[in-house]
């Protein structure tokens, strides 16, 4: 495994196409830690490992400055090889979390499943499709939350207040200004309520 960098860094650095590159060295840098797969496939796996830790980046069960991600290609004594993705302590090495997106054996074969060393390590926190594991870290309702900040419920009540606290008059607003003072005022009772909701 390469460097253990914050878990901030290191999608900062895929997004870039910093481990876009084919070779060993630069995919364990991206995070493999083992495999048993063919080293040319890694760089195949790779995106689609960092595009879950991107759906889950948002999780108020992650700290993206204290933990780092490792991946590992497993192979399970009787079953398929599989990818998994390990989340840990940054300061202890400790694993916190354990994804995989497809388990490759037993009942499970083909399942996402998400277990939290802090929950329990005999059961998956999460198991089921790959969205079930996302929900998991990122409750759908918190992602619909961040997608559409909630407006105030009078709009023309909170847009005279931000009149008032303002010291502006409309009346003494040139009328071919008035348009542009309306749309200042609506973008700071947007960013208010974007604010207000985090």
């Amino acid at each position: 495994m390469g460097e253990q960098i914050p878990l901030r860094m290191q999608l900062s650095r895929f997004s870039t196409g910093t481990y876009n590159s084919k070779d060993v060295k630069t995919q364990i840098s991206a995070g493999w830690f083992d495999w048993f797969c063919r080293e040319t496939s890694l760089a195949g796996k790779t995106p689609s490992l960092y595009r879950v830790l991107q759906r889950i980046s948002t999780s108020p069960r992650l700290n993206l400055a204290t933990m780092y991600a490792f991946f590992k290609n497993n192979c399970p004594a009787v079953g398929s090889l599989y990818d998994s993705i390990s989340i840990c302590d940054l300061a202890t090495g400790d694993v916190l979390f354990w994804i995989a997106p497809s388990v490759g054996y037993g009942p499970d074969k083909g399942k996402a499943q998400v277990f939290s060393v802090k929950e329990s390590t005999d059961a998956p926190a999460a198991s089921g499709r790959l969205k079930d594991v996302v929900n998991w870290f990122v409750p759908a309702k918190s992602v619909a939350a961040t997608l559409r900040p909630k407006m105030p419920a009078d709009p023309f009540a909170a847009m005279k207040k931000v009149y008032n606290e303002a010291g502006i008059d409309l009346h003494d607003v040139p009328p071919g200004m008035q348009s542009g003072v309306n749309k200042l005022v609506k973008e700071v009772i947007r960013l208010r309520t974007q604010v207000a909701g985090r």
